[in-house]
């Protein structure tokens, strides 16, 4: 079965998909999105672009929970 990587149009969430033959409507794991691109394995292609891609990527996710975790200690906060 081949793997392949996605990117999520709508949250930009990358995540990487065990892909059968029968398989059908791929979906974003993270906001249940179908708007997909399908992106080169970085272990198939290795540039440095790719690789600054994929990085950014991560970022923007670690900021997204972090600004999800700080909304929800500051709720937390004001609610007790």
């Amino acid at each position: 079965m081949p793997i392949f990587e996605y990117r999520c149009v709508r949250c930009e969430s990358e995540f990487e998909l065990f892909v059968r033959k029968d398989t059908n409507g791929v979906t974003c794991p993270s906001c249940g999105g179908d708007q997909l691109e399908k992106l080169f394995s970085t272990s198939m292609v290795s540039t440095k672009a790719i690789k600054m891609r994929s990085y950014r990527a991560k970022e923007r996710q670690a900021d997204r929970a972090r600004a999800e975790r700080d909304h929800d200690t500051h709720d937390d906060h004001h609610t007790h």
